[in-house]
């Protein structure tokens, strides 16, 4: 059973075309048509960065759900090649950011305006630079961009957490149960090869392009993109999921998500900047301090941080003269840049062990 949602009046739900990828050397011929989702999860409140693909092929305003996606900046989506290659036009794409697809309102669906796909993406062997970006034509409010990291991940054992809408339980392609629902599942790193990240039996049919998340320097930072499965059971204890390196595919996400100097972008560590060593805290006299896309007064506001929140940043520079002041402070893993004159840091103006933002 495939659910759907209403564009025209309210979302009631949705389901996945199949389109999570399975193993390489066991079903070659089928990767073309397979998606990867959670099994032996939990259901997800959390995470709204992560939304659903969907697509309105006969654009009568009912659209299928058949992949997963993260917010990385105000309007940017990371998620996987393999999701998106037959839909580069973007002709009646969205994404769609809920819980679940029975909660889905119209104001959580956001039409996609341009699909960029690795150039170098391959569908066949290990689904090589299996990345892509999507555009959306407006930014989702309220929801905060997730930071990516850009340093290689080694550490085999360190726990990845796997979010995605897809099935719960699946034994075969035809027998699926459990789609539509956000789930989360943590799991030990397994192995690391030349371009996956591979953790054991947690994806299934409809996780493709979700994220798989780490703490890195203290920050839960997307590392990787669910790529393909290895077995059509998803059940199965031998099943295990290979989820693309960002390591990998840096220099196309930096080229696609413009927006910090360099053309970097909220939700991006600023290449060969180490940042998160000092931390201040917002004292903004009750009132809470603006997050805002650009080093001015003039840009978006991201997102609201109260006052006592304690915030990591990133780097620093200069901007827009406001109270005296022109240094700013980009917070990477709130996408955006707040004031100093707003953070206690114990050091007016640029803080000597904060790295300046290229």
């Amino acid at each position: 059973m495939v659910s759907r949602i209403d564009l025209r009046l309210v979302a009631v739900a949705i389901g996945f075309a199949a389109s999570a990828c399975v193993a390489p050397e066991e079903l070659e011929e089928e990767r073309a048509n397979i998606d990867s989702s959670i099994v032996g999860g939990r259901e997800d409140r959390g995470h709204p960065a992560v939304g659903m693909l969907a697509v309105d092929p006969d654009g009568d305003g009912r659209a299928s759900g058949f992949c997963t996606g993260t917010l990385i900046a105000p309007t940017k989506v990371l998620t996987a090649a393999h999701c998106v290659d037959q839909h580069r036009s973007a002709r009646r794409l969205y994404v769609v950011f809920a819980p679940s697809s029975v909660e889905a309102r119209p104001s959580d669906v956001f039409r996609v305006a341009n699909v960029a796909v690795h150039p170098d993406y391959r569908a066949n062997g290990n689904f090589p630079n299996d990345v892509a970006i999507l555009t959306l034509e407006s930014a989702p409010r309220g929801i905060q961009p997730m930071p990516i990291a850009r340093e290689p991940i080694t550490a085999v054992g360190a726990t990845i957490t796997h979010v995605g809408f897809g099935h719960s339980s699946a034994t075969s392609q035809q027998d699926r149960t459990g789609l539509g629902t956000k789930r989360v599942i943590s799991t030990p790193l397994l192995r690391v090869d030349e371009t996956k990240l591979v953790t054991g039996r947690a994806l299934c049919y409809g996780d493709s392009g979700g994220p798989a998340l780490m703490d890195v320097r203290g920050v839960t930072r997307v590392v990787g993109v669910h790529s393909y499965i290895t077995n059509t059971s998803c059940n199965s204890p031998s099943n295990q999921g290979a989820s693309q390196r960002l390591d990998r595919v840096l220099s196309f996400i930096d080229a696609n998500v413009g927006g910090m100097p360099g053309g970097d972008a909220p939700g991006v560590d600023p290449p060969g900047v180490p940042g998160g060593s000092v931390r201040g805290t917002v004292t903004a006299m009750g009132y809470g301090a603006n997050v805002r896309a650009e080093p001015n007064t003039s840009s978006r506001v991201v997102t609201v941080v109260p006052d006592g929140t304690v915030l990591t940043i990133t780097c620093q520079a200069r901007g827009e003269r406001v109270a005296g002041t022109d240094v700013w402070s980009y917070i990477g893993d709130r996408g955006g840049w707040v004031l100093d004159q707003l953070l206690d840091t114990g050091v007016d103006g640029f803080h000597p062990n904060v790295p300046r933002c290229r």
